[in-house]
């Protein structure tokens, strides 16, 4: 399933807040979260796999 809820809060993603990791991109409810995210960004995207979400990768890994 595509991403829909923020990895921090679990509230709806606003495509505007995003972080490139990886070569995936994550999205987040608001400016404050990424932050949030990079201080720990395996924790959340094991929790992510485990849900079943599917990252879109990053445009730098399209052109790779």
């Amino acid at each position: 399933m595509k991403q829909t809820r923020c990895p921090i809060t679990g509230d709806a993603i606003d495509k505007k807040h995003y972080v490139d990791y990886n070569d995936r991109r994550i999205y987040f409810c608001c400016p404050d979260c990424p932050a949030k995210f990079l201080k720990d960004p395996e924790k959340y995207l094991k929790q992510m796999k485990a849900e079943g979400v599917e990252f879109e990768r990053s445009p730098a890994a399209k052109e790779a």
